[in-house]
């Protein structure tokens, strides 16, 4: 009975440390792509921040903004569904609108029944750099991220990034 139960102290033991082994091997596989996707990601933004500062003066997160104006299909959205989509605070998009204001990009409109609720809406200007901007900005984005993937590769990659995004949007719920 003693001999049984030493092996499977030592069977137990064995077999935590194979778990213990798995587990640092899972852990130090997330480290590694972790580090991977964020010096990758940091590559892209440098980049595509780079090609929009160069060619238009614009940051990545006023493209954001006047991208997601041009896709919405309407004349003007509340400042605070652009404050969503582009994932910014508050007063971050206050002050981003008060920068695309001053160069005639956007234009704000106060709401009818409270003038806290504040639209805007891209100007011809806005629209204009906005389509310009575009080739540009997929350019440097393709240069960075897509280049070097096959197509498959392209088409899985664009199906994980949507599902982290998914993700995120859901809290982690996902």
């Amino acid at each position: 009975m003693i001999e049984v139960s030493r092996a499977r102290r030592r069977c137990t033991a064995q077999g935590a440390d194979r778990a213990m082994s798995d587990e640092l091997d899972d852990y130090e596989d997330c480290t590694r792509a972790f580090n991977a996707f964020m010096g990758a990601s940091a590559a892209i933004l440098a980049r595509v921040t780079q090609a929009l500062d160069e060619h238009f003066s614009l940051s990545i997160n006023e493209y954001n903004a006047l991208a997601c104006l041009d896709a919405g299909g309407q004349e003007s959205r509340p400042l605070m569904a652009i404050c969503e989509a582009v994932r910014l605070s508050q007063p971050a998009i206050s002050r981003l609108a008060d920068r695309l204001e001053h160069r005639g990009l956007i234009e704000r409109q106060s709401g009818l029944e409270d003038r806290r609720n504040v639209c805007i809406q891209l100007t011809t200007d806005g629209r204009a750099l906005l389509h310009r901007a575009m080739p540009v900005h997929a350019a440097a984005a393709h240069e960075t991220l897509f280049k070097r993937l096959t197509l498959h590769e392209r088409e899985v990659f664009r199906k994980i990034l949507m599902k982290l995004d998914a993700t995120n949007d859901d809290d982690g719920k996902s």
